[in-house]
């Protein structure tokens, strides 16, 4: 195990006696959080309601219409009595599994009703219904691969919630092509902010603090993919009628909220890591936000720069926050985009290799120049000091 390799070498190097090791060893057993049952419990669950979906899709052909509700509804109110009493009783793994089951009966009894009654909703509207309707007993459970499904139904209902309108500002005649490109824009700008919003309330983080964490661990990857993703549009050219106007300004203000709640969601965060983070927000909306705003050529080398300062922001947030795994993975993302930019612009030099030299020293220099601002004073030797 790596905690005993650790206090193995900690104890060989003197920083701790014997005693302080056996606590130590102790204390992270006696408190230490398995992933692995929830994942496998999650993983059973999942397949029994799997299966439950495969069989209403089968189409009970046989059965009359009535009994398949009343059968429905009755295993649906006994799963539900059964997840909550397990809840209850205190019994982890129980909740986990039926929480799983229900949460993917409730889609399969959806599906049956629409079958039996001939019904044609459009799919956000069962996708809500169903996220709303499984989120209570959803919340019973505590473990983090039940609180992925539960924020998963959510995301499904979002997104086609999302297709709907734009499927209907295309369609909608009222609705000028320039304007409905704006309203695009902005809604796509806008959809992570919800889910840092739940994560932060405070109700929320004191109850089910593991469902917080991974609502707002969505709306922060939310984030990051449009700010790495939004310079795309920097790489081919835009017309004389420029598709995004107002939208610019309605995105710097969805920008703004985050930026200016960061205080009020994290006051545990020192100064410079709020300043990153603010950076890195401001970074994915100009390059989301502008990349349509004007006309104006192909420019590679904008998406490549703005690229690279947006994966320097989230790795500057990383390393004064301490979280070193985020600083590694930035700072390789960065380093992997320098070559990148030295193909793109240099790609004659392939055959030779100055290409690959150039941008393998400067991802060298970068790598330990980041090390050197994020090492504690002092240096100190140790598996913290390297590179990789």
């Amino acid at each position: 195990m790596r905690l005993a390799r650790q206090l193995a070498r900690w104890q060989a190097e003197g920083l701790i006696d014997a005693a302080t090791a056996e606590r130590i060893a102790k204390h992270e057993a006696a408190h230490r959080n398995p992933f692995v049952m929830p994942a496998l419990v999650a993983i059973g669950a999942g397949a029994i309601a799997l299966g439950l979906v495969s069989i209403v899709a089968a189409n009970w052909a046989a059965i009359p219409g009535r009994v398949k509700i009343a059968v429905d509804l009755a295993a649906s109110m006994a799963l539900a009595a059964a997840t909550a009493r397990a809840a209850l009783r205190g019994s982890r793994l129980a909740t986990d599994a039926l929480a799983t089951v229900l949460w993917g009966f409730t889609l399969a009894s959806l599906a049956l009703v629409g079958q039996v009654y001939q019904v044609q909703s459009p799919a956000w509207r069962s996708l809500l219904l169903w996220a709303a309707a499984t989120t209570p007993l959803l919340l019973l459970a505590g473990s983090r691969p039940v609180a992925v499904l539960w924020a998963g139904g959510w995301l499904l209902a979002q997104a086609a919630g999302w297709a709907a309108i734009f499927e209907w500002l295309e369609r909608d005649v009222g609705i000028t092509p320039h304007d409905a490109s704006n309203a695009m824009l902005v809604l796509v700008a806008a959809a992570p902010l919800p889910w840092i919003a739940i994560g932060r309330l405070r109700r929320l983080l004191r109850d089910h603090p593991v469902h917080a964490r991974v609502a707002e661990e969505i709306g922060w990857l939310g984030v990051a993919v449009l700010g790495a993703l939004g310079c795309l549009a920097w790489y081919s050219a835009r017309g004389p009628e420029p598709e995004i106007g107002w939208g610019v300004l309605a995105t710097g203000l969805v920008a703004a909220v985050p930026v200016l709640a960061l205080p009020r969601w994290h006051p545990e965060w020192s100064a410079s890591q709020r300043a990153a983070v603010s950076l890195a927000i401001g970074i994915a909306w100009a390059t989301f936000a502008l990349g349509d705003a004007f006309p104006r050529p192909a420019a590679g080398w904008v998406a490549a720069i703005t690229q690279i300062l947006f994966f320097a922001a989230l790795a500057w947030a990383s390393a004064a926050g301490g979280h070193e795994r985020l600083f590694r993975s930035f700072t390789g993302l960065i380093g992997l985009r320098i070559l990148v930019v030295y193909l793109e612009v240099f790609g004659s030099l392939l055959t030779t290799g100055l290409g690959l030299v150039a941008g393998g020293l400067l991802t060298l220099a970068l790598v330990w120049a980041w090390r050197r601002s994020s090492m504690p004073e002092g240096g100190g030797k140790g598996e913290g000091d390297g590179v990789a």
